[in-house]
């Protein structure tokens, strides 16, 4: 049991005969009466309890600032629109390898390797999205008729590589006959470029390109290894695979008065 002492004032003890300096001496040996030690330990407590509260806010503040620092510099643009593959998206720097004599897989001479090298990147195109993706978007789409139920999309950046397509294809027209009539072609080939300046200036790639000096050329002459900032290709085609509906004929598409779209082969 903790011992309390009573308390005898100055006043008291100099009654008793003490002198000022016995009393100072005095003051320094009585022990601390219970009920201050209590106020001590209460006041210790808040103090530590503030001093935690204070590092508590701070540490809170720095980890949302972070995230807001990272979320920001992983996506510019926060979802003016939504798209459910938004989340999919996350970007990463490129240095174009687009100089005149540069090769690609997706340009030259029509050749196998450059037909399936389009095909790939046009065969996830087909996609299945929920209703209410269609829901925060104000659209409706055409209904899939299976098991898996859904509606009928597709990403947009398929439709304009779809396009680039079209028009690559127009370039070496005798390797890549239609059925469509040359107005009809002319029609589709419009609609593509105006597509395309759609696409480039809504983007609006601000990479800087510059210039230099080279022999035998009075001009300057552009830098093509360009750096940008763009999406990952990579992760939205796992997207679109993850979505992607394999087999659209038959009666997954049917017209409400036409019957089904596509018929299967043979």
């Amino acid at each position: 049991m903790v011992k309390v002492w009573q308390y005898a004032g100055p006043a008291q003890r100099r009654a008793q005969g003490n002198t000022q300096e016995e009393l100072d001496k005095e003051s320094l040996l009585l022990p601390i009466r219970e009920g201050s030690r209590r106020h001590g330990c209460v006041h210790w407590a808040r103090t530590v309890g503030l001093v935690f509260l204070v590092l508590y806010s701070l540490g809170l503040t720095s980890i949302t600032a972070y995230l807001l620092f990272t979320r920001n510099r992983t996506s510019p643009c926060n979802g003016l629109i939504h798209s459910p593959a938004r989340d999919a998206v996350s970007y990463e720097t490129v240095t174009f390898a687009n100089d005149l004599n540069a090769e690609s897989p997706y340009i030259g001479e029509p050749r196998p390797e450059l037909h399936n090298a389009w095909h790939n990147l046009l065969k996830y195109s087909n996609i299945r999205v929920r209703e209410e993706d269609l829901q925060k978007v104000n659209r409706t789409s055409v209904p899939l008729n299976d098991s898996k139920a859904g509606f009928y999309a597709t990403l947009d950046v398929f439709h304009e590589l779809h396009c680039l397509n079209v028009l690559r294809e127009h370039l070496y027209r005798p390797h890549y006959p239609t059925r469509h009539s040359l107005a009809e072609q002319f029609q589709h080939s419009n609609h593509c470029i105006d597509l395309l300046r759609q696409t480039l200036m809504c983007h609006g790639d601000v990479a800087l390109q510059t210039f230099t000096w080279i022999d035998g050329y009075r001009a300057p002459w552009p830098n093509f290894s360009v750096q940008h900032e763009c999406r990952n290709w990579d992760a939205i085609q796992d997207w679109a695979i993850e979505h992607h509906i394999s087999d659209l004929t038959g009666p997954i598409l049917t017209h409400p008065t036409l019957g089904v779209s596509y018929q299967p082969k043979g």
